[in-house]
């Protein structure tokens, strides 16, 4: 099963849907925050179907702050991360998706892409539609969940 992961579009649905159509048929579209709008926004617009969670950018916004999917034979974990202070470091996130018993993390808010297995965990980082940084300007990145993870981060 081969996944779209969305983060931190601020906006940007320009992208969002280039992003899309750069991926080629997916059951899915996960959105780690930062504008959850942009999430419902694209689910409708493309008729594709989107998970989202609210990040820090999201105040007042409904939807939910994690959530937990079962995905491809994967238990897969969605958050934006800020909750789990991502920037400074992935020790908060990694002990709350090994205690939940998730095999893949996705999350958001540093905008900057990331894949890193600890433990047997995957956590990834799409990095951001919006704003980039460094020389990540906009990424996106294609889960493959099976017997083997695999990410594939793709730059717009």
């Amino acid at each position: 099963m081969r996944i779209l992961l969305l983060s931190d579009t601020h906006g940007n649905l320009l992208l969002a849907r280039k992003a899309l159509k750069l991926a080629g048929q997916v059951p899915l579209v996960l959105h780690a925050g930062d504008y959850h709008r942009d999430a419902l926004r694209l689910a409708r617009a493309e008729r594709v179907d989107v998970r989202g969670v609210r990040g820090n950018c999201d105040l007042g916004g409904e939807g939910p702050l994690e959530d937990f999917l079962e995905l491809g034979g994967r238990r897969v974990f969605l958050t934006h991360g800020h909750q789990y202070g991502v920037k400074g470091g992935l020790e908060r996130l990694t002990a709350r998706v090994l205690a939940a018993g998730a095999d893949v993390a996705v999350y958001g808010h540093t905008h900057v892409p990331a894949e890193v297995v600890f433990e047997g965990l995957l956590l990834v980082n799409p990095g951001s539609l919006g704003y980039g940084r460094g020389t990540h300007p906009h990424t996106c990145a294609l889960l493959e969940l099976g017997a083997e993870l695999a990410v594939r981060f793709l730059n717009l």
